[in-house]
Formats: structure tokens, C-alpha cells, sequence
């Protein structure tokens, strides 16, 4: 939509703004099961921090996404008081308020899970029923793929690959224990997924990182610094290599020290289920959150297509960089500009770098994926963020279902493919890029395509 730039509008601005024009701003980043499978080469994943002086936000989440989801058919056009003030759906008309809805939404759910705050907002299609039901697949994926609990798979998992739950064992003189289970299908299936999003981002996204983010949570937050001594032991047990997928659904995890955490990829998986599920309950158009990984489903009532804003990367600024359309599509952003802490003169932020267990420094300030499924969304962004541009676009060569928007450090933002033309620039403080640089990275054949 070319650079033309609106002014961003601040805090208190865009609270007057979500009042008067009834949208909501919402914040935030397979195979047969026969045979046998080790996933590919080493290293991990990233993980977030939850900052104890920078982290402003009510809601604890795995991966941070900042992501705000206007709803408004003309949401983002200038002025922004051009839209109705009637309730909490779309408006389009004569700007009234009063009698231009075209539809409100048949029900809204707000619910703790996953460790974060879940809004599904749902226009048509049963009533309350269908949320309903997507809410339970959600608290059921959030109980199994946890990295803590009773009825989780995963932490079960983790716990008989810890040598400490077996006071028997001693890693030094039994070095070949190894921890494995039988597992639900999809739990299977998505650590599937994961392995693939790890080989060929050269491990820049793994869910073997279990043990290095561990190190880095304080009651369940992430904000201590951990002694580099631990993060060197932690590193040596990473590496989603150390994953042997099984028959009938068995996981083996061959390092004893191997610990792993799905955080980076269960939310989007949940949002994916729960969307179907709706759509198998005749929703033709509706809104997901989760934490910031956004799934809609079709268009907006009227037939446009939803906007989603993606957020001016930098702690404590709540503006809006840009939008987006979309419509069937999944939008994920990760990025360290909310949840960080300081420590010895330092700010970390809570993405990890797998290589070396510290939080990622790249050329990024954050990284949004759009496809059709959430998870790979979820995996993608977090890697994309990892690896930096050049790694990024590299990495989406090799998955043509997903695109990126990219926001370096010096504002320029960056999208591939005809992406650029769906893209609105609300703050003039950002500009599009010069891709002259771009062409020769969107080698699909490209082996490692996105190793740094």
C-alpha cells in the first residue's frame, strides 16, 4: 500500500479510540507413525522471559507475540473517529453507530489457559455451544502439553529423563539411560512438526531447550540470569537429535539430561484445533486469541477482510507499526520488547538463542509469520527472530505456505513475496526497506537454508 504513514496513536488516545469505535485492541510472538526417526542434527529453541522491572503485563505467557487484533471494518483509516460508537463488533456505514452493525458477535469466552488470557469472539454459528467446545480442546491440550503437571505427557517425560527423579541412577556410571513413553497422537504428531521446523532452521527452534529455560524461571516467571556454568551444562543436553520418534507413537529421548518444552509451538497447535472446531460447527467467521497468536476464520460479517496490527517493537510503547490484512490465516509475532528484565547492568529479553542459551541477538526487533496453521506460525516466528533477516527469508524459501513481515533494528520493515501490498504503515517512525539485497534468498532448494 506503498509508505504513506498515519500517526500512531498513544495510550490514553487509543483507549478513547477502542471506546468510541467498538473494536478491541488485543496484546501480545506429518508422518506415519511406523518406524523409527532421530530428528535431524542439535540445538534448541527459544524461550521467554517474564521481566520483574519491564514486564508490564497482567498475563504470564510461554512465548510472548505481540500482536493486537483490531476489529473494525474501517479500523486503522484516518481519522480514526471515522467509525461508529456503538458496541463491541464491527461497524461500517454512516458512522452512527446505529443500525450500520452488520453483525455483533454471538459470544465472547475470556479464560486463563496455556498461561495466558484466551478471548474467542465468534459471529454466528450456534451460539455459545461451539465456543464452548473449542474451549475444552484448548484446556486439554494445555493439560497434556505442559511442561508442569500431573496429566501431562510431556512433564512426565521430562521427569523419567531427569536423572535426579531416580536416586538410582547415576548419569556418570549409566550413561546410555534413556527417558521413553508412548504418547497421545497429536502430542506425537506435533513433536513431529517441531522436529521439522528444527532441521531446517539448523535448530534455531527446538523443543529440546527444556532444560536451558528452567534455568531461567523464577516461580514460574522468567527473570533470573542464570550462571554461565549452568547455561554450559544445560547446552550440552540440547539438541532436538537427542528425540528418537518410535512406532505405535513412542518418543525416546537418548540424552538423559534432555528436557523438553512445547510452549513454542502447543499454543499455536491449540489454536489450530480449537478453530476447527469451530468451523466444524458451521462458524463461519470468527476471531481467536491466544496470548497474541491469532487465528480468523473467514472474513469479517460484512465479507472484508480482518485487520491485524502488529506492534511498535519497543518496551513499554504501546503504538501500532503497522497492519495487515487477513482472512483464514494465522498471525504470529515474536519479539523481546515486552517481556525482559536487567540483570548486571543488562536487559534479557525472553527469546533464546539455542546456540547459546542467552537471549537471541539478531538484526530483529521482531518477526511475524502469517500462514494457514498457528503452530507452524508459532515455530516460525521464533526462529525467524533467532536467525535474524537474511536467515528469516531464507527459512521461509523452504516453507512457501508462510510468509513474514520482518522489523529490523534500525525501523525498516521488511515482508516477502506480494505481502508488502496487504501492509498499512500506521507509524512514521518505521518505513519500508530497500530489498535490493532480497533476491537470491528465495532458493527453495537451498540445503540449510535457514542455518546462520
Amino acid at each position: 500500500m506503498g509508505s504513506t504513514h498515519s500517526a500512531p496513536a498513544g495510550s490514553a488516545e487509543r483507549k478513547d479510540i477502542e471506546s468510541s469505535m467498538g473494536f478491541t485492541c488485543l496484546a501480545s510472538a506429518g508422518s506415519a507413525a511406523g518406524g523409527t526417526r532421530t530428528m535431524g542434527k542439535c540445538l534448541p529453541r527459544t524461550r521467554q522471559i517474564s521481566g520483574r522491572c519491564r514486564d508490564q503485563s497482567r498475563f504470564k505467557t510461554r512465548k510472548i507475540t505481540m500482536v493486537l487484533v483490531m476489529i473494525c471494518l474501517l479500523l486503522f483509516s484516518l481519522p480514526l473517529t471515522g467509525c461508529g460508537k456503538g458496541g463491541s463488533g464491527p461497524d461500517s456505514g454512516d458512522g452512527t453507530g446505529k443500525g450500520d452493525q452488520k453483525e455483533q458477535p454471538a459470544s465472547i469466552m475470556r479464560d486463563d489457559l496455556m498461561g495466558t488470557v484466551m478471548n474467542i469472539t465468534v459471529y454466528g454459528g450456534g451460539g455459545e455451544d461451539p465456543i464452548q467446545k473449542a474451549y475444552e480442546i484448548i484446556a486439554d491440550i494445555d493439560r497434556r502439553m505442559t511442561a508442569n503437571g500431573s496429566q501431562s505427557e510431556i512433564a512426565r517425560l521430562n521427569e523419567a529423563s531427569d536423572p535426579k527423579s531416580d536416586p538410582k541412577s547415576d548419569p556418570k556410571s549409566d550413561p546410555e539411560k534413556e527417558a521413553s513413553a508412548i504418547l497421545s497422537e497429536d502430542t506425537w504428531r506435533l513433536i513431529e512438526r517441531a522436529g521439522d521446523i528444527a532441521d531446517r532452521s539448523g535448530g534455531a527452534f527446538d523443543i529440546s531447550i527444556g532444560g536451558l529455560t528452567e534455568l531461567w524461571k523464577k516461580d514460574g516467571s522468567f527473570a533470573v540470569l542464570p550462571p554461565e556454568e549452568k547455561i554450559g551444562a544445560a547446552l550440552k543436553s540440547v539438541g532436538y537429535h537427542n528425540i528418537q520418534l518410535l512406532a505405535d507413537f513412542n518418543i525416546r529421548l537418548k540424552d538423559p539430561g534432555t528436557k523438553l518444552d512445547l510452549g513454542g509451538i502447543a499454543k499455536g497447535y491449540a489454536c489450530d484445533q480449537a478453530a476447527q472446531c469451530l468451523r466444524d460447527e458451521g462458524v463461519r467467521s470468527a476471531l481467536l486469541d491466544l496470548g497474541g497468536n491469532i487465528t480468523v476464520i473467514g472474513t469479517k460479517p460484512d465479507g472484508s477482510d480482518w485487520k491485524v496490527g502488529v506492534a511498535a517493537p519497543y518496551p513499554g510503547d504501546d503504538r501500532i507499526a503497522l497492519s495487515i490484512t487477513a482472512s483464514d490465516q494465522s498471525v504470529v509475532t515474536s519479539g523481546g520488547y515486552q517481556r525482559n528484565f536487567e540483570s548486571d547492568g543488562k536487559t534479557w529479553h525472553h527469546i533464546l538463542d539455542p546456540k547459546t542459551g542467552y537471549p537471541a541477538e539478531s538484526d530483529l526487533l521482531s518477526a511475524t509469520i502469517l500462514c494457514p496453521s498457528s503452530d507452524l506460525a508459532d515455530g516460525l516466528s521464533t526462529a525467524c527472530f533467532v536467525l535474524g533477516l537474511d536467515g528469516a527469508r531464507n527459512l521461509l524459501a523452504t516453507f512457501p505456505e508462510a510468509e513474514g513481515i520482518f522489523i529490523t533494528k534500525d525501523n525498516q520493515v521488511f515482508a516477502t513475496g506480494d505481502l508488502k501490498d496487504r501492509i498499512r504503515i500506521l507509524d512514521d517512525r518505521f518505513t519500508f526497506g530497500d530489498d535490493k539485497g532480497a533476491e537470491g534468498t528465495e532458493d527453495k532448494d537451498k540445503e540449510g537454508a535457514g542455518v546462520r
